[in-house]
């Protein structure tokens, strides 16, 4: 089974909450600042609530932050948002 379609199917251009174009960062603890992800590049980024459907067939619940670099539509940002996840603002 192919996950990025898994993705590509739960997240539907209809379905998404918002959805920006932006440069996906990562935190760089080693230094105190922030590093463009994977080479950089503008991506497309949104947050999608995920179906009830979905939920049982990935094993996971709530939201996805999705994000694809518009230059060659690489994936560089799948993640589920969690509950206790700690967010630093950049």
């Amino acid at each position: 089974m192919n996950t990025k379609s898994n993705f590509l199917k739960t997240c539907r251009v209809d379905s998404y909450i918002v959805r920006v174009k932006a440069v996906v960062m990562t935190r760089d603890e080693s230094s105190g600042g922030w590093l463009a992800q994977e080479g950089g590049g503008l991506s497309r980024v949104g947050v999608c609530k995920v179906v009830p459907a979905d939920l049982e067939l990935l094993g996971r619940n709530g939201f996805l932050i999705f994000g694809e670099r518009v230059k060659d539509k690489e994936v560089i940002l799948q993640c589920f948002l969690k509950k206790d996840l700690v967010y630093t603002k950049a």
